[in-house]
């Protein structure tokens, strides 16, 4: 039990990339949450912190771990819920939403062939790349890429997703090909508008911590395809995420640069309300993506 808490622990600390904040969720002081966490590397053998004087970085094992407690925590809540529900049968309405990106590369594809298997099941998918109301919209699931910051919701984690300041060649021909994130503020950026949208300024890091980089343009649109759609026309820069624009670099019509100074700390994600017993409909649905996903059929391939 002892090694759960440490678990659980270990990955608050990570969801809010701060030992103090990860303490308080749990109404832990920050000198035990720094005890038990130099205990439980000292357990493992294993660093999984970076700690500076600015932030708190997991290394590369600390993110492996880091995947392999949320499985590990997700069968046990699992299991203690089935204890209860027994009776609970997979039938019914799953109301879904998810991102532009996501839910038209992948997970339309997944609910055709989920639907098939599971004949009992209906599945509303809404696609919209605006903040959405889990509780207002009655929507069970919402699917995004980005940090985890809000956690009055519970997260499913699927997998970490790269970013990058996207381009064509000819745009980097005519413009130059930015050497830093400041050099960004001379560019026409492509902007995604959506009522709560903060990605007008773009995140980055360094050695000292994290930042944001004020960006503008003369074009802007509440879909990120159509944004997509614009940098391969040569109309400016984009900030997307890889397996947006595999395809498009693979074929040049994309260039990618910046992945070393971007933030890097989105996930695949799948949000819930923290106080929402999760039905079995919804529950096997999330266990059948995460299974689709380990076995290789990644949305990022």
């Amino acid at each position: 039990m002892a090694r759960l808490e440490d678990m659980k622990l270990f990955m608050r600390i990570v969801e809010k990339q701060s030992f103090s904040a990860g303490g308080r969720d749990m109404r832990l002081s920050p000198a035990v949450v720094s005890s038990r966490m130099a205990r439980f590397e000292k357990y493992l053998n294993t660093r999984l912190f970076i700690r500076t004087t600015r932030k708190v970085r997991v290394t590369q094992a600390g993110r492996r771990y880091y995947e392999d407690c949320q499985e590990i925590l997700h069968r046990v809540t699992m299991a203690e819920a089935r204890l209860g529900t027994e009776d609970d049968e997979a039938t019914g309405i799953i109301r879904l939403s998810a991102s532009t990106s996501f839910g038209r590369t992948y997970l339309k594809d997944f609910i055709a062939e989920y639907s098939q298997r599971y004949p009992d099941i209906a599945v509303h998918l809404q696609i919209t790349d605006r903040l959405v109301d889990l509780v207002g919209e009655d929507i069970d699931l919402v699917f995004r890429i980005a940090p985890l910051k809000d956690m009055s919701f519970k997260a499913r984690i699927f997998q970490e997703v790269k970013r990058y300041i996207c381009g064509s060649p000819d745009y980097f021909a005519a413009n130059g090909v930015p050497q830093t994130p400041q050099e960004l503020e001379q560019h026409n950026c492509l902007l995604l508008r959506f009522p709560g949208s903060r990605l007008f300024r773009w995140p980055f890091e360094n050695e000292d911590g994290d930042y944001e980089i004020a960006v503008s343009g003369n074009l802007e649109s509440n879909r990120g395809d159509v944004l997509l759609d614009w940098a391969v026309q040569g109309r400016g820069l984009v900030l997307k995420t890889w397996n947006e624009v595999e395809g498009l670099v693979g074929a040049g019509k994309l260039m990618a640069i910046m992945g070393d100074e971007l933030q890097q700390n989105s996930y695949l994600h799948a949000i819930y309300p923290y106080n929402t017993h999760l039905p079995a409909r919804v529950r096997l649905f999330l266990d059948t993506l995460a299974n689709e996903l380990k076995s290789g059929k990644s949305w990022l391939a």
